[in-house]
């Protein structure tokens, strides 16, 4: 494998949340790095589409 041009990120878990994600990625023939980047991209995308959302509502007056 080489070398990655992405960022570096860590982050501390419990456990139990290591083990269900090393799991998950597993499942999916996946590395967890891998995984947790797609979890924090649909979290992030998620998270956008609402604050649109909230902005368009508020644009036409709608609370």
């Amino acid at each position: 494998m080489g070398a990655t041009k992405k960022a570096k990120v860590m982050f501390t878990c419990e456990h139990e949340i290591k083990e269900k994600l090393t799991e998950r990625a597993k499942l999916q023939n996946r590395t967890v790095s891998n995984l947790v980047e797609t979890l924090v991209i649909d979290a992030l995308t998620s998270q956008q589409e609402q604050e649109y959302s909230s902005t368009e509502k508020n644009s036409k007056g709608v609370a």
